[in-house]
């Protein structure tokens, strides 16, 4: 209600109204997603890099080592791609129009998914499953990757989607088809985790978008504010210069009207 007013007050121009409009709103918050988006993806692979770093460190005696290095330099690969991703994105952002946007989100989405399958490759293909450790440390990487993925996606619930997904699900059908014994327990509990945390994420894509669009309004609305205080200075400053000018010429009649007073009183002692 406090918004339609807003917009419907009469010393609000139409061209102003603009910066308040839905198309508008909509162009900063998608931009500015995109932007929270690629510094996310950059901390995420550093998260997962490590997480996944220390996890085999840790099973270094019982994992397939000789997959290590390319799986490595695959994940490299990917970072650089998504690096290369957020500069391009970030060269552009300042001209892109906002039917520009969709076409950024969508290679993010896509980017972001292959990170997810690469991720859940990585861990098929290094986990043999035959250990409570390797149970173990398959659940701690793939809930740090959740509840990473969950925070820093969290602008964008369609780019949490893209990495759950992809990185969760082939590992719980891989575990639920395991022939060791309890395993399908770990599956179910993985699924668990996936909708506790999708609601999560949810939650605190709603809250994101919420603070994105109060700020962007009340940046609006700071501006106009701004625009409309410095149309009051102006205004002002040319009254006090208005004013000035009157009172100058006010000085100067009451000048030439006193020499005017002063003459006449003179020519009748001049004519007697």
């Amino acid at each position: 209600m406090h918004e339609h007013n807003l917009l419907s007050t009469p010393q609000i121009t139409h061209d102003r109204q603009a910066k308040l409009s839905y198309s508008w709103l909509n162009a900063r918050i998608s931009t500015e997603q995109l932007k929270l988006l690629h510094q996310g993806s950059l901390r995420m692979i550093i998260i997962l890099g490590f997480s996944l770093s220390g996890v085999i460190l840790l099973l270094w005696h019982s994992i397939n080592t000789s997959l290590v290095l390319p799986i490595a330099a695959w994940l490299a690969t990917l970072g650089l791609l998504r690096q290369a991703l957020a500069s391009g994105f970030l060269r552009e952002a300042q001209d892109t129009k906002p039917d520009g946007h969709q076409k950024w989100l969508l290679y993010f989405c896509m980017s972001t998914a292959l990170s997810g399958a690469s991720f859940a490759a990585a861990i098929l293909l290094l986990m043999p499953f035959s250990s409570f450790m390797d149970l173990a440390a398959t659940q701690l990487l793939l809930t740090i990757a959740l509840l990473s993925s969950a925070v820093l996606f969290s602008c964008y619930l369609p780019a949490f989607i893209c990495f759950s997904l992809p990185s969760l699900l082939p590992v719980s059908l891989s575990l639920w088809m395991n022939p060791v014994p309890q395993t399908d327990i770990w599956a179910f509990i993985q699924v668990i985790l996936l909708g506790v945390v999708l609601y999560c994420a949810l939650y605190a894509h709603r809250f994101s978008l919420k603070s994105l669009e109060r700020r962007f309004r009340n940046q609006a609305l700071s501006d106009l504010l701004s625009d409309e205080n410095r149309k009051v200075r102006d205004t002002q400053k040319e009254l006090e210069e208005t004013h000035a000018g009157l009172e100058q010429m006010v000085t100067e009649r009451t000048r030439e009207l006193s020499e005017t007073t002063e003459r006449l009183l003179q020519k009748p002692n001049s004519v007697a």
